[in-house]
C-alpha cells in the first residue's frame, strides 16, 4: 500500500505493547517482511517522553528498482479503548502541528494513520 500509493508519511497512534499485551507490530523491525525490507536511516529520534520519529526506507526483496523513503511518528501514549482527554489534548495538537508541517510541503502525499 505505501509504495502503490506513494505514502510517504505514518503517524501510528499506539504502542507496540500495552500492559503487557501486543497492541502493534513493530513492521520496522523487518519481521514477517517476504517482499520488502525497512531499514532505519536515522536513528529514532524523540520529539518529546511519547512521541517518536523514525525515519525508515523501505526496499523491494524481488523488485530491486523499488525503494521509497518514508518517514513515521508514533505516538505511544493514547492508551487503548481510552478516549481524547484533557491530558492528552496538547500533546495530539503538537502531533497534529507536525503532519501539517509535513503536508504543507507534501500537499498531494497521501498520510497513513493506523493503530
Amino acid at each position: 500500500m505505501l509504495i502503490e500509493y506513494d505514502v510517504q508519511f505514518i503517524v501510528m497512534l499506539c504502542d507496540v505493547e500495552e500492559n503487557g499485551k501486543e497492541k502493534c507490530a513493530k513492521y520496522w523491525d523487518n519481521k514477517g517482511l517476504k517482499n520488502f525490507t525497512i531499514e532505519k536511516r536515522k536513528d529514532t529520534t524523540a520529539l518529546d517522553e511519547n512521541l517518536f520519529k523514525r525515519c525508515l526506507t523501505i526496499k523491494g526483496l524481488k523488485d530491486k528498482n523499488i525503494e521509497k523513503n518514508i518517514d513515521q511518528i508514533q505516538f505511544i501514549e493514547w492508551e487503548d479503548h481510552e478516549g481524547l482527554t484533557c491530558e492528552y489534548f496538547e500533546k495530539i495538537i503538537n502531533m497534529i502541528k507536525l503532519v501539517d508541517k509535513y503536508k504543507k510541503d507534501n500537499a498531494s502525499v497521501p498520510v497513513v494513520v493506523h493503530c
